[in-house]
């Protein structure tokens, strides 16, 4: 298995990675403009473990520590610090407050260097939040960065089973943690067949039955593109296997960590199925699909819950 933490993402551009998007999509920005301006605000942004190490508060090594906890504890990295000693809750607090928040340095930089005005600034994120049928909280969501609610944006269809809820919440928040580049979501899709280029695919079996699937397009270019991100040390052009067994580590530990939020069920993992090719899914009960996008590739995460899923 590699070593997801040592290059692991400690927060997630989120109002930038979705406005950008707007404005790039509205022609207000070019793909290059809205580039640069994603790379300037992940160096400026501060991870929470590079500031306690900066003030002295903790160490490289502790902080490595926390985020290899990290791994099999949906827990932010604050909470366990302090758990394990090296970081008083006091201590948090002033690292988040010195931890600008990223819709502030988006908004300074579009201000500032490509000289939008306060006004306009507004009338385009009034105009976001009407195109996208975000609420006003929603918007705050994004722009606060809280990953323990982001999700909640995609899964409000109440159609949507409580215990799909809770898989996509724990998938959405590996994704943006562990990966380095921007990842953005779309709303969940209901449907009872779907087509993909490849899938890596794992059954989770208990007193409830849920398959669950990473997909990618008909290129495969967006596993490849995943993978690369996942391990931060392959090229595009690296052998096939090695891509796959990344992304098929992330699925296993994204499993782990719902299967332990979920003890009561008596769930265990079966598993892991590869689909290389073209593949059609059909069920005779819902399948629930959660686009996002990595660097701009699409890709999707399916669930069918207590239900066959027949793949062909």
């Amino acid at each position: 298995m590699y070593n997801y933490y040592i290059k692991k993402s400690e927060g997630n551009r989120m109002f930038g990675t979705y406005f950008g998007k707007y404005l790039l999509d509205e022609g207000v920005l070019t793909e290059d403009q809205y580039g640069n301006i994603m790379s300037e605000v992940r160096q400026c942004r501060m991870k929470i473990g590079q500031l306690a190490n900066a003030e002295g508060y903790m160490t490289d090594t502790q902080a490595d520590e926390i985020n290899h906890l990290q791994l099999n504890h949906d827990v932010k990295f604050g909470e366990l610090a302090v758990e394990k000693g090296y970081l008083e809750e006091k201590q948090v607090s002033e690292l988040l407050e010195k931890q600008e928040e990223t819709y502030l340095i988006f908004v300074k930089i579009l201000i500032g260097e490509y000289n939008f005005s306060p006004e306009e600034l507004q009338k385009y994120v009034n105009n976001f939040k009407k195109n996208e049928n975000y609420t006003a909280g929603e918007i705050d969501t994004l722009k606060s960065n809280d990953i323990d609610k982001v999700m909640e944006i995609f899964t409000k269809n109440d159609e949507i089973p409580e215990l799909v809820k809770d898989y996509i919440d724990i998938i959405g928040k590996n994704l943006i943690r562990f990966t380095e580049n921007d990842v953005r979501f779309e709303a969940v899709e209901i449907v009872r067949q779907y087509a993909s280029g490849s899938m890596i695919y794992q059954d989770i079996n208990g007193d409830s039955h849920i398959s669950v699937g990473i997909c990618s397009g008909n290129d495969g270019k967006g596993m490849y593109r995943l993978g690369k991100i996942f391990t931060d040390n392959l090229e595009l052009k690296c052998k096939d296997d090695d891509i796959i067994n990344t992304v098929s580590d992330f699925l296993n530990l994204t499993n782990a960590l719902f299967i332990k939020k979920e003890n009561e069920l008596n769930m265990r993992k079966e598993k892991i199925k590869i689909f290389s090719d073209m593949i059609s899914l059909s069920s005779e009960k819902d399948i629930y699909v959660m686009p996002f996008y990595i660097a701009g590739d699409r890709m999707d995460v399916i669930i069918s819950m207590d239900s066959e899923l027949n793949i062909a």
